[in-house]
C-alpha cells in the first residue's frame, strides 16, 4: 500500500526560535487492515522540497505500529518509509504518523486501524486405525518478549484430546500436538478447537477424520531369567460408541511359554471403556520366544499384539 505526501498546501507561522512550516495533508483516515499476527507492510513516499538533505523525526502512536524513528531524504527528492501493522488482538482503533522536520515542516497522517481475527484454519483429514491415535499438529505463535498462558476450548473431546492450558515461549512458533480416537469405521468425526490467550489473540481450528481396520500393533516385549516366571498385561480400550464383545486368544494355541490369565476368554466391554488383559511368561530356554495375543470383535475388526520373550540366564546373582 502506498501513501503519498503531496501536501494542499503549505502553512507557516512563528516560533521563539525558528520559522517552521507545516505541510499539511488531506484530512481523511488512512486505512491499515490485516490480521491479528500476520503483519502487512504500508509504504509511505515522502518528499523533501528543500535545495538540502532533510532528516525527518518519526512520531507514530497506535497499537501494532511498527517503524523506523527517523527517515532522511535527499535534496529534493522522494523516499519510502515501511510502517508495519502487526496487531496483536482484534478490534478497531485509532493511530498517527507524522513526519516532523524543523527544516522542511511536518507531515501528518490519521490512521484507521482495523485489526481482524484470524481466519478458521483446517487440518489435514485423518484416517486413523481404530485403537490407535492420530496426530494433528497446530501451530501457535508468539511474537512477544514474555511467556503467554493459551487456553484451548474443544467441541468434541471424546474424540479429540487436546491440552486444556499451556505456555507459549517468547518470540516462538509451537506445534500443540491434538490428539483423535476415531470411535467407528463409517463416520467422520469432527471438532472445532479454539486456542485464546490475553495477550496474543486466539487461533480456530477445524479437524474432521475416520477409522479404518487396525493392523498390528506395536510389539510387547518382556524379559525375565530362565524358569522364573513374570506377569505383564496389555490395556485394550473399546475404540468404539457401543458396547462390544471381545473374544481374547494366543497364537500359537500350543505356545507353553506365554500363558494367558483371563477369567473367560469372552467380555462384554462398555462404550469406550478399556480392559486389562493379563499374562504370563515363563522361558524354559535360552531363546527368544514370540507369540501374538488376538483380540476379535467380529471377523474382520481383529487386533493383533506380537509379544517376544528374552531369557537370561544367572551366573553368581547376575543375569546374562
Amino acid at each position: 500500500f502506498f501513501f503519498s505526501s503531496r501536501r494542499r498546501h503549505t502553512r507557516c507561522r512563528e516560533v521563539s526560535w525558528a520559522r517552521r512550516c507545516v505541510q499539511e495533508t488531506a484530512e481523511e483516515e488512512k486505512p491499515m487492515q490485516t490480521y491479528v499476527r500476520k503483519p502487512i507492510a504500508y509504504v509511505f513516499v515522502i518528499q523533501n522540497p528543500l535545495n538540502e538533505p532533510v532528516t525527518f523525526d518519526v512520531d507514530i502512536k497506535g497499537e501494532g505500529l511498527l517503524g523506523d524513528p527517523t527517515l532522511g531524504v535527499p535534496a529534493n527528492q522522494k523516499k519510502e518509509y515501511d510502517l508495519s501493522f502487526a496487531p496483536l488482538r482484534a478490534g478497531e482503533y485509532q493511530g498517527y504518523i507524522n513526519f516532523i522536520s524543523e527544516k522542511a515542516g511536518e507531515i501528518k497522517y490519521k490512521l484507521a486501524l482495523k485489526a481482524d481475527e484470524s481466519p478458521p484454519q483446517t487440518l489435514e483429514f485423518l484416517e486413523v486405525e481404530l485403537g490407535k491415535n492420530g496426530m494433528h499438529y497446530a501451530k501457535l505463535e508468539n511474537p512477544t518478549k514474555e511467556e503467554q498462558l493459551v487456553i484451548s476450548h474443544n467441541s468434541n473431546p471424546t474424540n479429540y484430546d487436546v491440552q486444556e492450558k499451556m505456555i507459549t515461549p517468547p518470540y516462538s512458533v509451537m506445534d500443540d500436538t491434538i490428539k483423535n480416537n476415531p470411535p467407528n469405521l463409517d463416520a467422520t468425526e469432527s471438532t472445532r478447537i479454539i486456542f485464546e490467550s490475553k495477550n496474543i489473540g486466539k487461533w480456530e481450528f477445524s479437524l474432521n477424520g475416520r477409522g479404518k481396520l487396525p493392523t498390528e500393533m506395536k510389539p510387547e516385549r518382556i524379559t525375565t531369567t530362565v524358569g522364573d516366571t513374570i506377569p505383564s498385561s496389555i490395556s485394550f480400550k473399546n475404540p468404539l460408541k457401543e458396547q462390544s464383545t471381545i473374544e481374547i486368544t494366543l497364537e500359537p494355541s500350543d505356545n507353553k511359554e506365554f500363558v494367558l490369565l483371563v477369567k473367560k476368554p469372552k467380555v462384554v466391554l462398555a462404550p469406550l471403556s478399556s480392559y486389562t488383559i493379563p499374562y504370563q511368561f515363563t522361558p524354559h530356554s535360552m531363546t527368544v520366544v514370540k507369540a501374538t495375543l488376538v483380540v476379535s470383535m467380529s471377523k474382520t475388526l481383529v487386533w493383533r499384539f506380537p509379544l517376544e520373550g528374552d531369557a537370561e540366564y544367572l551366573t553368581h546373582g547376575n543375569p546374562y
